[in-house]
């Protein structure tokens, strides 16, 4: 079994601190129900984290606290709890506005309403944050079909960045992302 290695953003106490990752979808982006198959199906084990604990028992986690250990948690400045799961309301409205413009052809207004997902999950994300990496690849992807230029290469080399940190380089989602970044003009 190979080693995992875990970016931090503050110092780690390995005497009396647990190391929490996230797995995948985040409280307030997807129902308990579905974190938890999701959870199972990849990666074989059953949530237990403090969020799942109190939406088993039909209580809502509240706070800072609840939000850290379920991935949602506070950068620097940042908020957590309830910040965060309006700013993955207000990112999924604004996803489903982008889709909208993608049924129109309109790649490049898609990629506008993406972007600003993007920075509202930033104010609430880590940088390894999943949720975050995976919005970014939308954004990549999106920049790509409006206009495979510089900047869209610098989009999809960032989200493999991303990608990377938070599901492996051995993720083929991250060798698409490069494979498309390089097919950009300068």
């Amino acid at each position: 079994m190979s080693p995992i290695y875990l970016p931090y953003i503050s110092p780690i106490s390995l005497l009396s601190e647990q190391v929490l990752g996230c797995y995948g979808p985040q409280r307030g982006h997807a129902p308990r129900a579905a974190r938890q198959r999701s959870l199972r199906e990849q990666y074989y084990f059953e949530c237990r984290c403090t969020a799942c604990a109190a939406e088993g028992q039909g209580v809502e986690a509240e706070g800072a606290e609840a939000a850290g250990r379920t991935g949602a948690a506070r950068v620097a400045g940042g908020g957590g709890g309830a910040e965060a799961e309006r700013a993955v309301a207000a990112a999924a409205q604004l996803d489903a506005l982008a889709f909208e413009a993608c049924a129109r052809d309109d790649f490049g207004g898609a990629a506008r309403l993406v972007a600003r997902a993007v920075a509202l999950l930033r104010r609430v994300f880590p940088p390894e944050s999943s949720q975050l990496a995976h919005e970014l690849a939308k954004l990549g992807r999106l920049s790509f079909n409006a206009s495979p230029d510089a900047e869209a290469a610098r989009r999809l080399r960032e989200a493999a960045a991303a990608l990377c940190v938070c599901c492996g380089a051995d993720e083929p989602e991250v060798a698409e992302l490069r494979r498309l970044a390089a097919m950009c003009t300068s």
